[in-house]
């Protein structure tokens, strides 16, 4: 039989049929020991697989477990909310903060529990995380305790994603600042307290050009009423100018009151009260206080102010206070001057778009290096009777209101004292 060419030699069984697969011993082992290392791989995949699980369970306990440690021993309040405010869990802390317990909670809003003040601001700063504006906030806010009293508190919350299982939900960081903001309100009524000291003194420095510019209208009175009496008196009475009399009396009368009026204001304010300010009308106000001595001293006072300044939010008493202040000084220091104009100079104008810029230039002798660097410190004076806190307090409240006070030598003679005041509405203050 002729083989047609197909080499047979090495088959354990040429015989067989060439379309049928051979199934002899070798292979059936051969396959065996195949599917039992598929077997083998499969199981080791499967221990691992399962190994991997166990890790991963025992990592998401070992987490589970650290941060029930941290919610529960945290020395500040957490608690988790949905989005509306309802607590959903609150550890110890806040607990013992608000005054509820975890139970009581739960029924418990925290709107409800917010100074009715605070509310739009937390409403509108909710709405913008769930909007995507932003991933988490922070404020200060006042929450009523169970009891009916007060927290001030620094609350940050931030906005846990939905999962699978799981709506979002608010997680809230709440911190008691009762006890710092008693302190700051001590600090503020101090530093009010000294504050209004310093205007005492100023005032007491522009006695004698008060005392003259209250005495002139009051002397022009009792002019006037005398040449009323004379004209009332006169036969025939003559009440044309007995009238003209009585008006010049008012107006005089007027202009002294007015005085009387600067000067209560400027003395008897304690607290910070900021309102919406242009500062043509505070400057003005101020230079009101310190003509007549500038006028007794012989020196030009100027003011020029651009145009289309934006009105500021602050407390114009304290504004006026800081230009008095180196209003008075720059008087001060070209008071000495002699063969050269004394001059004193104030403008106002944009820096930048987002603040005011108040300059006082004097013509004067000028700081010696050493001293313009230390003028802003307490107690430190140039001046024999000085105080030392003119300059002092009124960075101190330039900064309370964000902005900065600095002093620059002038390319000619004298200094330049500067300070800004941030442009702002109520919202921003």
């Amino acid at each position: 039989m002729e083989n047609d060419g197909l080499n047979t030699e090495g088959l354990a069984n040429p015989g067989l049929d060439r379309g049928r697969e051979y199934t002899g011993p070798d292979s059936i082992r051969h396959a065996w020991e195949v599917l039992q290392e598929g077997l083998r791989s499969r199981d080791n995949d499967i221990s691992r697989l399962v190994e991997e699980l166990i890790a991963q369970r025992r990592a998401l306990q070992e987490s589970e477990r650290r941060w029930r440690a941290v919610f529960e021993n945290s020395s500040v309040g957490i608690g988790l909310t949905d989005v509306d405010g309802r607590v959903l869990a609150a550890n110890g802390a806040l607990q013992r903060m608000l005054g509820y317990s975890e139970e009581e909670f739960r029924s418990i809003w925290l709107m409800d529990i917010t100074l009715e003040d605070d509310r739009e601001q937390s409403r509108a700063l909710v709405a913008q995380l769930l909007k995507g504006e932003r991933r988490e906030y922070h404020l200060q806010k006042r929450y009523q305790q169970r009891n009916g009293k007060v927290v001030w508190a620094n609350v940050n919350v931030s906005l846990v994603p939905a999962t699978d299982t799981e709506p979002q939900m608010l997680l809230r960081i709440v911190e008691d600042i009762s006890e710092r903001k008693k302190t700051e309100q001590a600090l503020a009524q101090a530093q009010a307290d000294l504050a209004r000291v310093a205007r005492i003194t100023s005032l007491g420095e522009l006695a004698a050009s008060i005392a003259h510019e209250v005495k002139q209208p009051l002397a022009a009175v009792v002019t006037n009423a005398h040449a009323c009496l004379r004209w009332l008196g006169a036969k025939p009475i003559n009440l044309r100018e007995g009238r003209d009399a009585v008006q010049r009396i008012i107006r005089d009368a007027n202009l002294a009151s007015e005085v009387v009026s600067r000067i209560r204001a400027f003395l008897h304010r304690r607290e910070t009260h900021k309102t919406t300010l242009h500062i043509d009308d505070v400057v003005l106000e101020a230079l009101a206080l310190v003509q007549a001595e500038a006028r007794r001293r012989d020196v030009s006072v100027q003011f020029q102010a651009a145009t289309g300044i934006p009105s500021i939010f602050a407390d114009g008493v304290e504004l006026q206070q800081v230009i008095v202040n180196l209003v008075m000084n720059a008087i001060e220091a070209v008071t000495p001057v002699e063969g050269r104009p004394r001059s004193v100079e104030i403008s106002a104008d944009c820096n930048g778009p987002d603040s005011l810029l108040v300059s006082v230039r004097d013509t004067g002798v000028g700081l010696d290096p050493q001293h313009r660097e230390r003028i802003f410190e307490p107690f430190y004076t140039t001046k024999p009777e000085g105080m030392g806190m003119g300059l002092a307090i009124s960075r101190s409240i330039v900064e309370t209101h964000g902005g900065r006070l600095w002093v620059t030598p002038n390319e000619g003679p004298g200094e330049t004292f500067h300070f800004t005041i941030p442009f702002g509405t109520p919202g921003e203050s």
